[in-house]
């Protein structure tokens, strides 16, 4: 694979099962960990897993009979490649990554192969879902509880009423952007990634202080706010009232890049800030 060459697999044939099962678990992981932070489409562990299966009968056997290899489930997958991970996972959590293949809605089919599992979703990644995509999403995923969901990671944008309470009771990760989170939600989280946070009500960083009034477990924040579409906003802004201390008495780790208005924006953030 593009991943590890095939020649250098040979070498592995002389290491126990248990041992060769430990390797392929770990790349697999790694593996699926640049699927879901890449933009590039078709899986690379779909191909990692098809081409341990053609090294040898004895790595196609030891493969199948690892079922952390099998956990991370995607929609570009043909229904036979979803079918297959669903079984040979067993009963591990299940890993769901939820993306456009084309116009085709692949995603239906996904939701379809694996409901009967939905006791085993632990964490959804949502990627390239355009606008005209996620009405359909939520109408399929209405009234449905996740309630074994802990994480879940959007690469564009969450639509509004998406996340609630009901919906996730178990989320306490997000990693989110062009969006803060309701308060119901926030109060949930252990770590919330907002990447290019959007100018909320003309006013990012007052609504947002106002959101984490509720993130009272909240253990790790990041933030990202970039530089051109939303720095006029904050410049222009009037000068409204001081929003109340936000006190965050389980944080652990706080990051914030804004470039080249950091000074500004961290002082206004660690101003109301306290843990």
């Amino acid at each position: 694979t593009d991943i590890v060459p095939r020649s250098r697999w040979y070498g592995l044939e002389s290491l126990p099962d248990t041992i060769l099962s430990e390797i392929f678990e770990t790349i697999g992981a790694h593996v699926a960990a640049q699927d879901r932070a890449s933009f590039q489409g078709a899986s690379k562990l779909t191909a990692l897993r098809r081409d341990l299966s053609f090294v040898s009968r004895r790595f196609c056997q030891v493969a199948h009979t690892t079922p952390a290899l099998w956990s991370f489930v995607n929609s570009w997958d043909c229904e036979k490649g979803i079918s297959r991970s669903l079984k040979l996972s067993r009963i591990l959590p299940l890993h769901l990554t939820v993306q456009i293949n084309g116009s085709r809605p692949d995603y239906e089919r996904l939701f379809t192969l694996a409901a009967p599992h939905v006791h085993r979703w632990t964490s959804l990644c949502f990627r390239e879902i355009g606008i005209t995509r996620w009405a359909h999403i939520k109408t399929l995923l209405a009234g449905a509880c996740f309630a074994n969901v802990t994480s879940i990671r959007f690469t564009e944008f969450c639509p509004s009423g998406f996340l609630d309470e009901n919906t996730f009771p178990a989320l306490t990760e997000l990693d989110i952007v062009h969006f803060i989170p309701p308060s119901r939600i926030m109060a949930q989280l252990t770590s919330l990634t907002i990447a290019r946070l959007a100018a909320e009500h003309g006013r990012p960083i007052d609504y947002l202080l106002k959101s984490l009034g509720s993130a009272r477990k909240l253990e790790n924040l990041s933030i990202t706010l970039e530089p051109g579409e939303f720095l006029d906003v904050v410049y222009r802004s009037e000068p409204c009232t001081e929003p109340p201390a936000v006190v965050l008495p389980s944080l652990v780790a706080i990051s914030i890049k804004a470039f080249d208005w950091a000074r500004r924006l961290d002082a206004r953030l660690f101003k109301h800030m306290a843990w």
